[in-house]
């Protein structure tokens, strides 16, 4: 494979899924609209290389060197991007969602319309990436019954229909802590 990209091939729609491609030199690379699924890119040199429109769901990135990569549009669902050199990569539009970015270097990288619900970042280096726009999409997962939760009862509370020393018990029954009030658990 690597032979092949020195030649100046392009590996454009090629079917890689589940390939080992650990360590690979594919500086360069058209791997634009491939199949990379489930791939292994461990510590693999992809640096300027085109992965454009790729599928790369599940793909094993961690180490590997993407800086001024093209992934635009790509499908990086659920891929593990952990220690990923990704400086100056282009990832507009592509869907981030579950990516393991931890430890990452992001710097410069551009995000515009990037999907990141879900996705992982702890300790990854984000300055001077071009930033989210208000319509990226962030996953609020779990959030969104607490706030919708605690909406209702501040409202129950201000209508004088619940207190915040109420037990817990008075609205359901089956809640597994008989002592349990509002206020405790908020």
């Amino acid at each position: 494979l690597e032979a092949e990209v020195r030649a100046g091939r392009s590996l454009n729609g090629a079917h890689l899924s589940r390939a080992d491609l650990s360590r690979a030199a594919l500086i360069g690379a058209d791997l634009s609209l491939a199949d990379l699924s489930d791939a292994h890119l461990s510590r693999a040199a992809l640096r300027g290389a085109d992965l454009s429109g790729a599928d790369l769901t599940g793909a094993f990135l961690s180490e590997a060197n993407l800086s001024k990569a093209d992934l635009s549009g790509a499908d990086l669902t659920g891929a593990i991007l952990s220690e990923a050199n990704l400086r100056g990569a282009n990832l507009s539009g592509a869907d981030l969602s579950g990516a393991d970015l931890s430890l990452a270097n992001l710097y410069g990288a551009n995000l515009h319309g990037a999907i990141l619900s879900g996705a992982y970042l702890s300790d990854a280096k984000i300055d001077g990436a071009i930033p989210v726009t208000r319509n990226t999409p962030f996953a609020v997962n779990d959030l969104t019954q607490t706030v919708a939760s605690s909406l209702v009862l501040r409202r129950c509370v201000d209508s004088g229909n619940a207190l915040l020393d109420d037990l817990l018990i008075r609205w359901s029954p089956t809640f597994p802590d008989r002592t349990a009030t509002f206020r405790q658990v908020l």
